[in-house]
């Protein structure tokens, strides 16, 4: 199995199995104003004001699937599956560049309190994987995997830099919330998380600028590249993710570290504040009072700092002058791990590069704009957008999102959400879902709905328990009648 089909069948098979957008976790329910703790997440500001005077996430899943070539109907997704159908539908024979996004998150037990009515805590934990495919020359994948339907020889002229990249790592987080204004229409408040990140593992390959040309050897001995040039390089950190011996106590290894975190805004227009208002002049707690939100917020910043697998990491000039030959069947049923010893072998056509003893692997780091718009008492519009502010071209080792921007309904109740999130990302283009929260069990998919009636390019669902205390209304006492209030008793004759 060469190392694209492990790399796109191992991280299917892992989604799946969790039976769990793309810069949109938890579509839907990120935008009710009873995600509790899961809020956080989405903006640290969140954490003030909340719906809940404590809560729980006990444990929740979310994973995406997506890809800018295959696509599935839900009522054939079993056959979608199967053997080499979803990397025949990746790297296609019309020489598509592929592109596509794994991106697995798993909330561990986190929780939310209130320290008084302004200030809020929460205590996160999270576990997460990413599997980023950029750019990838079908023709060359297809060349190794030795599939018909090719016409040789052809000349490879891709400016594109092709890259792989896999990347895992565990979170603990430190949220303050802090009303920062709460009185009269206007309503501001902040947060900020700081984040531990510790590094499980993280590997790559990259191509940059091949020019070449392959041929079919007359002698029946495979394809081969000639007169050639380029970049090429593979790496590795922290545990090997590719190996095929790995087991749980692997991932409790965090040898890399890191330090990261978010910030956020949060602003509410309230035309109808005096109807929340106690006697004592105070706003009623667990109650949604504006007619218009919009929050900001930058999301993953950070970078984990790794150790160079020495052995496993290389990048080389290719230098393959015309008329010889280097036969890319080499490479095929090679895991990442064994691309550097191929390289290595071939010193006359791969020139070794120096290589930094450690390097840095930057989060997905997204900048986030939220607009919420309240129609009725518990009728809202949500509209979204989500950029990605990572780059891989001079560092293919980066985890990051797809941009995207979404539109999402939603009826919402303290014990009851149901939403219809309607996005489109540049990867997987437009797609359609449904959740529902009832209760603390909240599940649902951002692209549930495309599937189901069309083809869909991504596959995404989510499902969690949370539990929680709403905030109850303090009850105040009617304020003491003034002396000139006071009834006189009538004095008897």
């Amino acid at each position: 199995m060469n190392r694209t089909k492990k790399l796109l069948a191992g991280m299917t098979v892992l989604s799946v199995m969790s039976n769990v957008g793309f810069a949109q976790d938890f579509p839907g329910f990120r935008s009710s104003n009873y995600a509790g703790v899961n809020g956080v997440f989405t903006n640290p500001a969140n954490a003030a004001d909340s719906r809940y005077h404590w809560d729980f996430n006990l444990l929740s899943f979310n994973a995406n699937v997506g890809n800018n070539n295959a696509s599935y109907k839900l009522s054939t997704v079993n056959e979608f599956f199967k053997d080499d159908s979803l990397v025949n539908k990746l790297f296609p024979l019309n020489n598509r560049p592929a592109n596509a996004l794994v991106a697995l998150a798993v909330h561990a037990p986190s929780v939310l309190f209130n320290i008084n009515q302004k200030t809020s805590v929460a205590v996160t934990t999270r576990v997460r994987g990413f599997g980023n495919v950029s750019d990838v020359d079908s023709k060359i994948v297809n060349t190794i995997r030795n599939q018909d339907g090719i016409t040789y020889p052809y000349t490879n002229g891709s400016a594109n830099n092709m890259r792989l990249a896999m990347n895992g790592w565990a979170e603990a987080g430190l949220t303050v919330g802090r009303v920062l204004q709460d009185k009269g229409k206007h309503f501001f408040k902040a947060g900020i998380t700081l984040r531990y990140l510790g590094g499980i593992g993280n590997s790559y390959a990259q191509i940059n600028n091949l020019h070449g040309t392959v041929v079919e050897d007359a002698g029946g001995k495979g394809k081969y590249l000639t007169d050639a040039s380029g970049l090429v390089g593979v790496g590795a950190g922290g545990v090997n993710i590719n190996a095929n011996n790995l087991n749980a106590s692997d991932f409790t290894k965090l040898d890399a570290g890191g330090i990261g975190g978010d910030v956020g805004f949060v602003y509410e227009f309230r035309p109808d504040f005096e109807k929340y208002q106690n006697t004592d002049g105070s706003l009623k707690q667990g109650k949604t009072k504006y007619k218009l939100k919009i929050g900001v917020s930058l999301l993953d910043l950070g970078k984990i700092k790794y150790h160079t697998d020495a052995i496993n990491t290389g990048l080389y000039d290719v230098h393959i002058p015309n008329g010889e030959a280097f036969y890319l069947n080499t490479l095929k049923g090679k895991d990442i791990n064994e691309y550097n010893d191929v390289l290595k072998s071939y010193p006359q056509y791969f020139t070794p590069k120096a290589t930094a003893s450690s390097y840095r692997v930057s989060l997905p780091t997204t900048l986030n704009i939220n607009v919420d718009y309240r129609i009725t008492k518990k009728f809202f519009i949500n509209a979204a957008g989500f950029i990605s502010t990572v780059k891989n071209t001079g560092k293919p080792f980066n985890a990051l999102y797809s941009s995207s921007i979404s539109v999402t309904p939603r009826y919402e109740f303290p014990i009851f959400d149901f939403y219809i999130p309607v996005a489109y990302n540049s990867l997987t283009k437009l797609n359609a879902g449904a959740g529902l929260r009832v209760g603390p069990l909240f599940l649902g998919s951002g692209s549930v709905l495309s599937a189901l009636v069309d083809k869909s390019k991504q596959a995404d669902a989510y499902i969690g328990i949370h539990v929680g205390i709403l905030q109850k209304s303090k009850k105040t006492k009617p304020a003491p009648a003034t002396k000139s209030q006071k009834e006189i008793k009538p004095v008897a004759p």
